[in-house]
């Protein structure tokens, strides 16, 4: 029955856009594109229903909503520290410039948000498992919980420090326009650049640092460690 409500709304919005096209008729392109929103809301909202209905069933009402609100809050937090890193990392460099970078940051923040949110619960619940690795005396639940989650913050850290520093030396803002820096101005702010490039080298070092804790916990590299 739900199928064949969403199925129906579904073929009327493609109907509407198809007419709309043929006949030139932007309301009509308005009113397809609406339906199909509308559809595309109303399964989302029922498969929510259902699948709370399914854990109070079960009495995990709580897991449910901790499982729920966890992963909003952490695609949210991914949004916002992407979309200011990026902002700041670029002051000085214009405002239109600033923003698209800090959209560009944000919609990398997004991605991690809903590919990393699993080690974030992981980090937040992991408990200590009482046994240490002998090299660094660190606990194996730090490899467990802990590694998993500052490995995703590399890449995208990275992504983003890479590309405002691309954007602050190829491109320019004049009068409201971004364009190519044909000439290689040095940007409005001198320590723009050097200030990246800190930003850059800092986040190379992490890495680096993360490699140490993947020797130790590689079941494939020189040292056989807690895996």
């Amino acid at each position: 029955m739900y199928l064949l409500i969403f199925a129906l709304l579904i073929g009327g919005g493609v109907g509407l856009i198809r007419r709309s096209v043929t006949m030139a008729r932007r309301p009509l392109l308005w009113a397809g594109v609406s339906l199909l929103l509308v559809s595309l809301i109303l399964y989302c909202l029922m498969a929510f229903w259902f699948e709370l209905m399914w854990f109070n069933s079960l009495d995990f009402t709580e897991r449910f909503w901790t499982f729920f609100l966890d992963r909003i809050a952490i695609v949210g937090s991914g949004i916002l520290i992407a979309g200011l890193l990026a902002y700041f990392l670029t002051r000085g460099r214009g405002r239109h410039l600033r923003k698209a970078l800090a959209a560009m940051a944000a919609i990398v923040g997004c991605i991690w948000g809903l590919l990393a949110w699993e080690r974030v619960l992981m980090f937040r619940y992991g408990v200590d498992t009482l046994t240490q690795e002998p090299l660094l005396g660190l606990d194996v639940g730090f490899y467990l919980f802990t590694l998993p989650l500052l490995d995703s913050l590399f890449l995208p850290a990275l992504t983003i420090t890479i590309t405002c520093l691309l954007a602050v030396s190829l491109l320019r803002e004049r009068d409201g326009l971004v364009e190519v820096n044909t000439h290689f101005l040095v940007p409005h702010s001198r320590l723009l650049v050097p200030g990246i490039s800190l930003a850059l080298a800092i986040l190379l070092a992490y890495g680096q640092m993360l490699g140490v804790f993947h020797l130790l916990y590689s079941k494939l590299g020189v040292v056989m460690g807690p895996a």
